[in-house]
């Protein structure tokens, strides 16, 4: 469950905010631990978001620490972080240990792989030689009219269903529209 932290709030004092956030989190991560849920915390990028509260993962992490659940997990979404940060693969390989779901789109337009800047083929293949064993959640505007035509760059075999990391050692990221 991705709980979202919200804007900073002009005129209250950022600290408080984040008290604030650390008593929802900490509620949430309780009454979701009764169903075995895990909650998600995640940070996003400013330049589309306006001031939003957490957009590092460090600030993310921070937060995910001083609240103290072991429920209470990081949501990586590779694409804020590119904007907001960039050093992907480094950022993942820290940080492992706390995400439990990672999204992509890539940057700067939010396409699908191969329409920007990151090299999924890389990305992908670290989180697969991390260990990383979560879900991969594909959270980009189709550069196609056609969702179904946004997915040729992730081979037939791929779409739908769980995916082992193990299977992406061939693939191609090239868009093939």
């Amino acid at each position: 469950m991705n709980a979202l932290i919200g804007h900073e709030i002009p005129g209250i004092n950022r600290e408080e905010q984040l008290e604030l956030a650390r008593k929802n989190l900490g509620f949430a991560a309780d009454q979701a631990r009764k169903f075995g849920i895990e909650v998600l915390v995640e940070a996003v990028n400013t330049f589309e978001n306006g001031p939003y509260l957490l957009s590092t993962t460090r600030q993310a992490v921070d937060l995910i620490d001083s609240v103290g659940r072991d429920n209470l997990k990081l949501q990586y979404d590779v694409y804020h972080m590119q904007r907001m940060e960039g050093n992907i693969v480094y950022t993942i390989q820290h940080y492992l240990s706390y995400i439990a779901h990672v999204q992509i789109a890539d940057s700067p337009n939010r396409g699908e792989p191969g329409t920007g800047e990151i090299n999924y083929r890389y990305v992908l293949s670290v989180l697969k030689e991390s260990g990383y064993k979560g879900y991969i959640g594909l959270e980009y505007n189709p550069s196609a009219r056609i969702t179904e035509t946004s997915l040729v760059w992730l081979p037939r075999s791929l779409r739908g269903g769980e995916v082992d990391l193990a299977d992406i050692r061939d693939l191609k990221l090239e868009r093939r529209i």
